[in-house]
């Protein structure tokens, strides 16, 4: 059975289809405040065990780096669990 394997995660999105296989197909969508951007909103695994097209990502004014802080471009914003 041809696997095209685990895609990566998507910072500050979702990625929807849950198997790897040939003809399987994935999407991505962001988190409210993230836009999709450089890449496609869907990939299928192909017969080469690659997946379609480029693999896109979220780019917002916020980003994430843990679950507890959460960051404006260049400053802290605020922290969780205080």
């Amino acid at each position: 059975m041809i696997n095209c394997g685990f895609p990566g995660y998507l910072s500050n999105g979702v990625i929807t289809g849950q198997s790897y296989h040939f003809g399987d197909i994935l999407g991505y969508a962001c988190r409210p405040g993230f836009q999709l951007v450089d890449g496609d909103r869907s990939q299928w695994c192909g017969r080469d065990g690659k997946w379609s097209g480029k693999k896109p990502a979220c780019k917002g004014d916020y980003t994430t780096d843990t679950a507890n802080e959460v960051y404006r471009l260049d400053r802290v914003v605020a922290l969780g669990k205080g």
